[in-house]
């Protein structure tokens, strides 16, 4: 068990809201949270040395301390000369009134910086010269410390107990409130939480490889601290280095990172045990079931909701009643619900298998942790253009042009250079930067498109090699950094069915580092049905679960690719593919953005051949006959229109104000994240007025 000792709530608060302590009666008076699932208590100890001293004292004379291995860890704020958030562990604690020092063991790494303490029974007020060998910059003063150590010493060892100072004040208590108390201790929260997370895998003992190796390894411990004659102190941390690897400064997904764990090597290769990265790299809890042998993976950034089973009932493999029984939950029992519709719920039973249940067998559905608030980029809903042009080309000046409802400008900037290994070609330039420049002032954002020009056979060289992925990656990161854009668009087109899996890595891969800078990730993906290389190679819900946005392009229904004429984006085609978004792809309505196309195609038949071309919105009325009659068809709210000149029959499905109206009806009906256009200058004369009136 790890004991909290805090001075103070307003101190304790970010502590319990962390770790879900609830407050725990039994030990009154004193005032104590716990969770004994985390293995987690907090006693709260009030100010001074008598409640410091009888409170720990109280508190864990009622715990059996001697089943198990426990710390005792006094966190608080404190003053000092210095006046600094800075968050200090304590190598050193004097009390001030006997003299009397102590001296944590500080065998187990920490991520703190060492300074010394010095508790007083009087606040501090500018005490250097009280400094018993005044030799130390970092000299901290409380009022707890020394007196935590002496009730704790009758139950802990010098190596399980640690002092934890976060400087407050350097004397001048003017402005100290609570909830600048609790915002301090909230700053740091992380890395509290990451040395909490340590000792607690200390106290979890991991476990080696097999029990023979586990034999060796404390054979070999015993007789070197024996013929060493070790300290307490060095046979623990001569232990730990036995026991453990520590590797430091490892490179994880774009985080530099350093861990200490049990390294196993199987096959020429070292495997680390997940459960070491789980909460420091991934935020992830990691838990395996024994019943069932199934190892469950939840994250810390999602919402979690339980509900109780009114009765026992069997989980089914689909939502069905007739599908496969995969186990039976007993009444009372808990389920975690993971999704719902009208008459079934997604669950998954406390021994880790994920089944459907009805609605009505489950009752008390609870929040037990809520979704991450992520600040957005866009308040409100994404209006994003594409504004593409050839690599070979420079980026337009936009100056002069007054463009309504847009905010985000996807210029195509980047491209994977074909038979590369990962590099990609930049069409920046200083037109670029100026465009950049010319965005943000204003108002506008920019996540140019990072496109792989449908290589297919290059992309798929990428995809899996690692040292390849990694350095497009790394490309994609510097890029975004180096000239100052607000976010990427992944426009990834004709890849194989077979590297679906491995688009998706990249996507985990790149959606965490562009996220530690800030910058928004959207990816762009086709309709849910089609060929192998245009459509099957999404795996769209896991893409949409790890970057910000996927763009849906909505558009060539019927495109250059086919024998058969037809409309390039119908309503009806839209609709069903949004609700397969939203249902069999399981992705949520606000990661999706609809694009919409600025253009049509205008099919012509002559002696069985058929053939297209493509005509922007803005030349639509230019293209056709002056004659001819339009016709509206209510399903794919579309015009339509088909004439004859000679022996060729011509057909167009207009794209007007009127069906992108439609579109973006569709749009606002499914409450989706936004809309994107392909693209900027296909549009007529006052178009971008009309959908800041429209879509608002």
């Amino acid at each position: 068990m790890i004991i909290l000792a805090m001075a103070i709530y307003c101190e304790a608060k970010p502590l319990i809201e962390k770790y879900r302590l609830k407050k725990d009666e039994s030990y009154m008076p004193f005032t104590v949270f716990a969770n004994e699932e985390k293995e987690i208590l907090l006693i709260i100890t009030g100010t001074g040395n008598a409640a410091a001293a009888s409170s720990v004292a109280g508190v864990c004379a009622k715990l059996d301390l001697k089943a198990d291995k426990n710390f005792l860890v006094n966190i608080g704020t404190c003053a000092s000369a210095l006046a600094s958030d800075e968050i200090y562990i304590c190598s050193k604690i004097t009390d001030e009134s006997s003299e009397r020092t102590f001296y944590p063991d500080m065998i187990y790494k920490n991520p703190f910086k060492e300074a010394e303490i010095i508790t007083s029974a009087v606040l501090f007020e500018n005490k250097n010269d009280k400094n018993p060998q005044n030799t130390s910059d970092t000299v901290l003063y409380d009022m707890e410390a020394a007196f935590v150590w002496q009730a704790g010493a009758y139950f802990f060892a010098p190596h399980e107990m640690s002092f934890v100072k976060i400087l407050s004040d350097n004397g001048d208590i003017e402005g100290i409130t609570p909830d600048y108390i609790t915002a301090l201790v909230e700053n740091h929260i992380n890395i509290i939480d990451e040395y909490i997370n340590r000792l607690r895998d200390i106290l979890n003992d991991i476990s080696c490889a097999d029990d023979e190796k586990a034999a060796k390894e404390k054979q070999l411990a015993d007789k070197l601290c024996r013929d060493l004659c070790c300290s307490k102190t060095m046979e623990y941390e001569l232990r730990q280095y036995i026991r453990y690897c520590f590797i430091e400064n490892i490179d994880i997904n774009g985080a530099t990172v350093s861990i200490a764990s049990t390294v196993i090597e199987k096959d020429g290769k070292i495997y680390i045990p997940f459960s070491e990265l789980a909460q420091n790299v991934y935020n992830v809890e990691i838990e395996h079931k024994e019943s069932t042998d199934r190892v469950v993976i939840d994250s810390l950034d999602r919402e979690l909701k339980k509900a109780d089973s009114k009765k026992n009932v069997k989980v089914k493999y689909k939502a069905k009643k007739f599908s496969k029984t995969l186990a039976k939950v007993k009444q009372g029992e808990k389920v975690v619900v993971i999704s719902q519709d009208d008459k079934w719920s997604k669950i998954r039973t406390e021994n880790g298998i994920v089944g459907y249940v009805k609605n009505k067998t489950i009752a008390n559905l609870t929040y037990v942790r809520e979704n991450m608030e992520e600040t957005k980029q866009i308040n409100g809903k994404v209006n994003l253009v594409w504004d593409y042009y050839s690599e070979y080309a420079k980026a337009p000046n936009r100056n002069e042009e007054n463009i309504e409802a847009v905010n985000v400008f996807s210029p195509s900037f980047f491209y994977l250079e074909k038979g590369s290994d990962g590099k990609v070609s930049e069409n920046v330039n200083q037109e670029g930067k100026d465009y950049v420049e010319w965005a943000h002032n204003n108002g506008f954002k920019v996540w140019p498109m990072v496109s792989n020009n449908s290589y297919l056979t290059t992309t798929e060289g990428i995809l899996n090699d690692y040292t390849k992925r990694r350095k497009l990656e790394d490309e994609i990161v510097r890029v975004a950094e180096e000239y100052n854009v607000d976010g990427i668009n992944l426009d990834f087109e004709n890849m194989n069915k077979a590297d679906k899996d491995m688009y998706s890595r990249l996507v985990i891969e790149l959606a965490p580092r562009l996220k530690d800078l800030g910058k928004t990730l959207t990816v762009d993906v086709t309709a849910p049905d089609g060929s192998e290389t245009w459509s099957l190679c999404f795996d769209r819900d896991v893409i949409a679960d790890v970057s910000d946005y996927i763009v849906f392009m909505a558009y060539d229904q019927y495109g250059t690719g086919g024998n058969k004429e037809g409309t390039t984006a119908g309503y009806n085609w839209i609709e069903n593919n949004v609700k397969k978004f939203i249902g069999q792809e399981a992705v949520a309505k606000e990661k999706i953005i609809l694009g919409i196309p600025l253009y049509t195609r205008l099919w012509k038949e002559d002696n069985g051949k058929i053939t297209s071309k493509v005509v922007n919105v803005k030349d639509v009325d230019n293209t056709l006959p002056n004659d001819v009659q339009k016709k509206w068809d209510d399903e794919l709210k579309q015009n339509y229109v088909e004439y004859t000149e000679g022996s060729a029959t011509y057909k167009m499905w207009i794209e007007d104000e009127k069906s992108i109206t439609e579109k973006i009806g569709l749009a606002k009906k499914y409450d989706l994240a936004g809309i994107a256009f392909w693209e900027k200058d296909r549009e007529y004369e006052g178009f971008w007025q009309f959908v800041a009136n429209e879509y608002k």
